[in-house]
């Protein structure tokens, strides 16, 4: 399908506003919550009646919700049985087609909520939202980043049976943009944890220089004896002696 003059004057339009939220990110929770309500705002037109974000916690081995938007978004969160943000689903669960676009490194796609939900939210619930949110149709994108690890989920719901190709360049466009935002945000969050450990206090009571002296036989033997009659052993006596002498 060709589209339009006009429709592809309006998803450029849409893609400089991508271009604009993503410019500049440093958090990721800010970016997926900006992220999906930029969709919820400028692609419900188009028939993307929602879109969630997921981020893989490697060290919990769990993929984590984190942000979503959607039509009926208040009828939705009474619907979940806790705080979309704290919803998680764990790694080794491949019945879940959000985990195996983790795992596969591939779109998944399917029309039921629960295909994607489970066992997190069960098919009652899942039917419910789906119903209230009045979509047919869901495809989940891995974000690949440059090291080839997928790192997370981008999730979108549609109002048609089967994506369109105006729908397909669309989220495609979205998702690489968010992967190169995801980049960005990595590489910042990488910074920062290297400028946090050379700023943490070094705690002098904590032996961490290491220091070789070289002494003679009987210096040994002496340090030997020394520090029998004081219970320590060499090292200790030696630490003990240095902190004696640092208090006079």
């Amino acid at each position: 399908m060709t589209l339009s003059s006009k429709d592809q004057r309006e998803n450029l339009d849409v893609i400089e506003k991508i271009n604009s939220v993503f410019l500049g990110a440093r958090d990721f929770r800010k970016l997926a919550e900006q992220s999906v309500n930029l969709i919820a705002n400028e692609l419900r037109s188009a028939g993307v009646l929602g879109a969630a974000v997921f981020r893989v916690h490697e060290n919990e081995e769990k993929l984590y919700s984190y942000a979503y938007a959607a039509r009926a978004f208040e009828a939705v969160e009474r619907l979940l049985p806790r705080k979309f943000s704290e919803l998680s689903v764990i790694l080794n669960d491949k019945d879940n087609l959000l985990v195996r676009a983790v795992i596969t490194k591939e779109i998944q796609q399917g029309t039921r909520l629960y295909d994607f939900a489970r066992p997190t939210l069960n098919e009652a619930v899942s039917l419910s939202i789906q119903k209230v949110v009045g979509y047919k149709f869901v495809i989940a994108y891995p974000l690949r980043l440059k090291q080839g690890k997928v790192s997370g989920v981008l999730a979108f719901a549609l109002e048609n049976d089967t994506p369109n190709d105006e729908q397909k360049l669309l989220l495609e466009t979205f998702r690489l943009q968010f992967e190169l935002a995801f980049e960005n945000v990595l590489e910042f969050e990488r910074v920062v944890k290297r400028y946090e450990k050379s700023v943490v206090p070094i705690d002098e009571s904590k032996p961490s220089v290491h220091f070789m002296l070289r002494i003679t036989p009987r210096q040994n033997a002496l340090l030997v004896q020394r520090a029998k009659e004081a219970g320590l052993d060499k090292t200790s006596y030696i630490r003990s002696w240095l902190d004696l002498g640092a208090k006079r």
